[in-house]
């Protein structure tokens, strides 16, 4: 009868600590749906920055201060992302990541032109 007992609690620790564990998750996602920041992300950083990214071969001219220095562009392509922030006028910033195995790689080339309007390549 003690071995009955034992495999009765057993089953119900086992449903309780699954039950906590959905409880938790529930919370957090209505944490970061409702407001809340996500516990993950890290202040300052690309996930809480206003962000535009581009594919491989898409370019992207922004208006004058539609794109002001410091927003964050990003480029996607081949699998590897890299990003970088709109300089000051008549300024460049480019910047290459390559990848592990070979040639290609992304490459973001922001251009901020004299009249304020920014022009974006994302290229391999």
């Amino acid at each position: 009868m003690n071995s009955s007992v034992r495999r009765g609690t057993e089953g119900l620790a086992s449903w309780l600590a699954i039950a906590a564990v959905l409880a938790v998750l529930l919370v957090v996602d209505a944490w970061v749906v409702f407001g809340g920041r996500s516990p993950g992300k890290v202040a300052g950083s690309l996930s809480q920055t206003g962000l535009v990214e581009l594919e491989g071969g898409q370019r992207r001219v922004f208006a004058p201060a539609s794109a002001p220095a410091g927003t964050v562009l990003a480029c996607v392509h081949a699998g590897l992302r890299v990003a970088g922030r709109v300089p000051a006028p008549g300024r460049t910033f480019r910047v290459h990541l390559p990848p592990p195995d070979g040639p290609g790689g992304a490459t973001l080339t922001i251009a901020t032109r004299a009249d304020g309007s920014v022009h974006v390549r994302c290229s391999s």
